[in-house]
């Protein structure tokens, strides 16, 4: 359980970081969009091996947690700038 937490958690974290670079991207924020891609590829490197060697419901769960990373990051970049 533990395992499957931590990949759901991983693939989060990293499409958060992959929606929010893009929207700093669009936003013209170069600085914090360099700090956002390198947080994304030091994640990738966790969760390489992880999905790569898993079965079909860890690969659900792994799609699961991005597709809410894609949520909490687009909320996260429209939060860092309306206030």
């Amino acid at each position: 359980m533990k395992s499957r937490l931590t990949l759901f958690m991983t693939a989060l974290v990293q499409v958060l970081f992959v929606t929010l670079s893009t929207y700093l991207i669009a936003h013209d924020k170069i600085v914090p969009a360099l700090f956002s891609g390198f947080m994304i590829n030091i994640i990738w490197t966790f969760n390489v091996r992880r999905i790569a060697f898993s079965d079909w419901t860890d690969r659900a769960l792994y799609a699961t947690g991005a597709s809410v990373g894609t949520g909490v990051g687009f909320l996260a970049g429209k939060l860092m700038y309306t206030i």
